[in-house]
């Protein structure tokens, strides 16, 4: 009787340690694909700071450029000794003019200078309608679909808003 009463308890602690592995198993991989989640969204909130940032970059510079009578074409506008390229008033797409407005704009008053100090501004050519377009994004993620497009505002022929549109699907 022994040997049946031991085999059905060992037979009882095999089955209950299987249990407890699969269900550890099934809460590391729900924790893992969370994980996952959270840098995406990581990534994507850092996108939507960014495209904030260079909104309100762009309504301060556009502000100045008029005042300054340079809201038509290519000019160049300076903001307490900070000289920003612009077109039709707003940032033009080099990388120098959105670094230098980036970092102007906010220093020392949000966190967004040191954050997109190590971005990488990618010039992609222009767009079918002609407009000059940036394509911003952090080297350190390494995705091929997660950055920022910035359109400059027209072209010779055309004036428009600038615009921002955020590539997230590879974050």
């Amino acid at each position: 009787m022994q040997n049946k009463n031991g085999a059905a308890q060992s037979k009882a602690l095999v089955f209950v340690i299987v249990l407890v592995v699969v269900i550890a198993g099934i809460l590391l991989i729900g924790q893992d694909k969370s994980a996952v989640n959270r840098v995406k969204e990581t990534h994507s909130s850092a996108l939507n700071s960014l495209k904030v940032a260079i909104s309100k970059t762009n309504k301060i510079v556009n502000d100045k450029a008029i005042q300054m009578g340079a809201s038509q074409g290519a000019n160049s506008i300076v903001i307490d000794s900070v000289s920003l390229g612009t077109f039709n008033g707003y940032l033009s797409t080099k990388a120098e003019d959105l670094k230098n407005a980036l970092g102007f704009v906010f220093n020392g008053k949000q966190s967004i200078n040191p954050s997109t100090v190590n971005w990488q501004f990618q010039q992609v050519g222009d767009s079918e309608d002609g407009i000059p377009q940036v394509r911003i994004f952090d080297p350190m993620i390494k995705k091929e679909n997660c950055y920022l497009l910035y359109r400059q505002a027209g072209n010779k022929q055309q004036a428009t808003d600038p615009s921002s549109t955020i590539v997230d699907s590879g974050c």
